[in-house]
């Protein structure tokens, strides 16, 4: 194996603007409008389409980064102040002029949000429990099915009970009926949400599942996936008047995959539908009560399934990697002259200037047990209008 490393340059072009005092320039700026950089370092393995044919598994790591910048241009800085007449104009960008006549070129942006730590490892666990995962897991289902003929007896009771309620109390806004009324929706609430959606799920999957074809494959591949992203604003003042006003975003993907072999790649129904032995674990922790919501905060079912499929015998890993993508976008412009004392006329045309950064990288990973212990992500628990309305539904029915 070699080390390779690459790199290109784009050096795009420059643009002239100047800064005017009573029509006479007073300086000169040759602004960058557009431009970029690559740079590559990956590993190259002789014979490596040959190699893979014959089923040798080549994993390496390598890492890619791209940075460009870009300006609109056109800005125009108009003032008259104190009987003095200021420009800033041209074909350049007006914000790096300023800026740079501030004795900060490269100031004024905002600084990206960073992504939490955990990306990486919410990828890895997530692909640790979709180890071989059975493509339908109706162990539940099965295990709940008292529960559910009941609730199939009349499955829109709750809409009906719900409706009785309002009909018995006009004035529900009257202190001592109000909980009565919440915990009625509440009620109706919890039954279509934890009931009947899931009800509606299991019944497409099993129709999904008599067309679907089984895959023998001996070699699958399981993968898991966490993204993120963040923006912010930020205002700049700079000599108590010269106003810049900047933005700046970031997005990031993990993504991470095992690479694995069965030794017994048949495929049962009992593999088919969830209905194993190595199943019973996470489906005993799924029937336990309010085991979902613990789930949202740590996913222990993730987990559960990661560990059992880690220490089943007729999975062999072969390899695995994860990979990140992140792309961090800011921008800035001059905005405003806040200065008063003086000022007889002010025009200011903003232009934005951009940077953008991408990286991609890609490391080898070695699973182990304990990239399956559950990761704590209390935000998740209330990071949707629906999530607070379960929360908000279980918490009234909780009430007595």
């Amino acid at each position: 194996m070699t080390i390779r490393t690459r790199s290109r340059d784009e050096p795009g072009f420059t643009a002239n603007t100047k800064r005017y005092q009573n029509g006479n320039p007073t300086h000169s700026f040759d602004t960058q409008m557009l431009g970029s950089s690559e740079g590559m370092t990956d590993t190259v393995s002789a014979k490596f389409h040959t190699r893979s044919m014959q089923g040798e598994v080549i994993n390496n790591p390598m890492s890619y980064v791209k940075t460009s910048v870009k300006s609109t241009g056109g800005g125009i800085f108009d003032v008259i102040q104190s009987g003095q007449h200021y420009e800033v104009k041209g074909a350049g960008s007006m914000t790096t002029a300023l800026a740079t006549l501030l004795g900060n070129s490269q100031g004024f942006y905002s600084v990206p949000p960073t992504p939490p730590s955990s990306q990486a490892d919410w990828s890895r666990q997530q692909a640790m429990g979709n180890l071989d995962r059975s493509p339908y897991a109706f162990a539940e289902d099965i295990a709940e099915w008292r529960q559910m003929l009941t609730f199939m007896k009349s499955p829109f009771a709750s809409m009906r009970n719900l409706s009785k309620e309002f009909e018995n109390y006009k004035q529900w806004s009257m202190r001592k009926r109000a909980l009565t009324h919440a915990k009625a929706i509440a009620n109706a609430w919890t039954e279509y949400q934890f009931a009947f959606l899931p009800l509606v799920r299991s019944a497409n999957d099993l129709l999904e599942s008599f067309s679907s074809k089984d895959n023998p494959s001996k070699r699958k591949t399981a993968r898991g996936k966490a993204e993120w992203s963040g923006q912010k604003t930020d205002s700049f003042r700079q000599s108590n008047a010269y106003v810049f006003s900047s933005s700046a975003s970031t997005e990031e993907t993990w993504r991470s995959g095992i690479l694995y072999e069965l030794t017994n790649p048949s495929q049962g129904w009992r593999d088919k539908y969830g209905l194993r032995f190595k199943d019973i674990p996470e489906t005993l922790w799924a029937v336990m009560p309010y085991s979902f919501m613990v789930d949202r905060v740590s996913n222990f079912s993730q987990a559960l399934r990661g560990v059992v499929g880690f220490l089943d015998p007729n999975v062999k890993i072969l390899a695995g990697w994860s990979t990140q993508k992140k792309s961090t976008f800011k921008s800035r412009s001059f905005t405003d002259y806040d200065y008063s004392a003086g000022v007889t006329y002010k025009n200011i045309q903003p232009d934005l200037d951009v940077k953008e950064t991408f990286e991609y990288n890609r490391s080898v990973w070695d699973p182990s047990i304990s990239d399956a212990i559950p990761i704590v992500d209390l935000p998740n628990l209330v990071d949707s209008s629906t999530k607070i309305a379960d929360l908000a539904a279980l918490i009234l029915q909780r009430i007595r």
